[in-house]
């Protein structure tokens, strides 16, 4: 029996090292500053917290499971949290690490020190072993929102193949912000040059708008066509590169809600660090000029990527 027991007492130490690195790691298919901005600020932790989350004093107290957090330290890339359990705390640091262009990792990491006596040291073993489960599912809890771009950025946004490569497109300069108007009157010059030309069209019109001075706009718009059709003094064949493409969800409503979605969008283009061989557009669904009803216009966006 005592042979036994001295046996189990000498497993105790073999298993439980004196000194415990607790860690984990969570990769995430999603970008650096999203990542940072949504582990690091506890005013955004609310959007994707697992659990119960509340303010005391200036602190925000975020709990999971019988185990709070809070944030007690920034650097760079770590944030150090204030992880309690059973009345006990523990500064757990946390990492965000660049994998590539489109996906990070989360590493999660303290240092223990467990006790000399085997019943204290089990106890710390499995103190430990429950935080790193706390901490992994609540991980996955961000891991989980983080890779759906419509939590970031207001809708869905997916990387897929150019399809139209065949378009016939006109540009103007302006010295005010592009009206409606201003937009269908090019619109209509390439409806009727495509209609003379007995092309078809097979998509809704591309429109970018380039604000090149505080008083001058470049207006552009294109018409996808089935094929080839002969140009003119102001209107051009363009082809488009068959690659990828990012692609919204359909937008829904006027000029406010088409601009802040357009800048979310260079900002998902931004965040991925993506590069383009083209300029970003707008696809016109609803027909601007047909309905008058701002809040029932329907637009896509559109940007070239390698």
């Amino acid at each position: 029996m005592v042979a036994l027991i001295a046996i189990a007492v000498a497993s105790v130490y073999l298993i439980i090292p004196s000194n415990l690195v607790v860690s984990s790691v969570t990769p995430m298919y999603t970008n650096y500053t999203s990542a940072a901005e949504y582990l690091s600020n506890e005013n955004e932790w609310a959007k994707w917290w697992p659990g119960k989350m509340e303010k005391v004093g200036e602190k925000t107290i975020a709990s999971y499971n019988d185990v709070t957090y809070h944030i007690v330290g920034k650097s760079y890339n770590n944030t150090q949290i204030a992880v309690e359990y059973n009345k006990e705390s523990t500064i757990v640091n946390l990492a965000v690490a660049s994998f590539n262009h489109d996906s990070i990792k989360v590493i999660c990491q303290y240092n223990d020190t467990v006790s000399i006596n085997p019943f204290a040291r089990i106890k710390r073993y499995n103190r430990a072993v429950y935080i790193k489960q706390n901490i992994k599912d609540v991980m996955q809890k961000l891991q989980q929102f983080l890779e759906k771009p419509a939590n970031i950025y207001g809708y869905n946004i997916i990387s897929t193949m150019v399809k139209d490569t065949a378009l016939m497109s006109t540009k103007t300069y302006l010295n005010h912000a592009p009206s409606t108007a201003d937009v269908y009157s090019l619109v209509n010059q390439l409806r009727h040059h495509i209609k003379q030309q007995g092309g078809t069209i097979v998509n809704a019109p591309m429109l970018n708008v380039t604000k090149e001075t505080e008083t001058s706009y470049k207006l552009m718009v294109a018409i996808p066509v089935t094929h080839t059709l002969a140009e003119t003094n102001t209107i051009q064949l363009k082809r488009m590169v068959m690659g990828r493409i990012l692609e919204s969800d359909s937008i829904k409503g006027g000029p406010l809600t088409i601009a802040h979605s357009f800048k979310m969008f260079e900002k998902y283009f931004a965040d991925f660090k993506h590069t383009s061989p083209a300029i970003p557009y707008q696809q016109l669904i609803t027909d601007r000029e047909k309905e008058s009803d701002t809040t029932k216009w329907v637009t896509r966006f559109y940007y070239p990527i390698f």
